[in-house]
């Protein structure tokens, strides 16, 4: 496989999650949007706002999160791989 050409044409996705032999995390997503469901149902007026609006703001925050732990991991991926190679 060239790895290059794949990223290009976006057939890798280093950031991508794959759930299926995660039991803890299905668990624990499944347990989250039932309550989630079950605030959204409930809420009301400026409380549903707020809620909302909290949501919103977290996966901001999981989003960034994110990129900076990728970009922590391919960095030091780079230093192992520099390091192989010129010692």
């Amino acid at each position: 496989m060239d790895i290059i050409k794949e990223l290009y044409l976006g057939n890798l996705s280093p950031g991508e999650i794959h759930t299926e032999n995660m039991p803890k995390y299905k668990k624990a997503a499944a347990v989250l949007c039932k309550y989630e469901d079950i605030l959204l149902k409930n809420l009301k007026g400026q409380d549903l706002k707020m809620f909302k609006k909290y949501v919103y703001v977290k996966n901001i925050m999981t989003l960034e999160e994110n990129k900076i732990i990728f970009k922590n991991g391919f960095k030091t991926g780079a230093k192992i791989i520099y390091a192989t190679f010129n010692d």
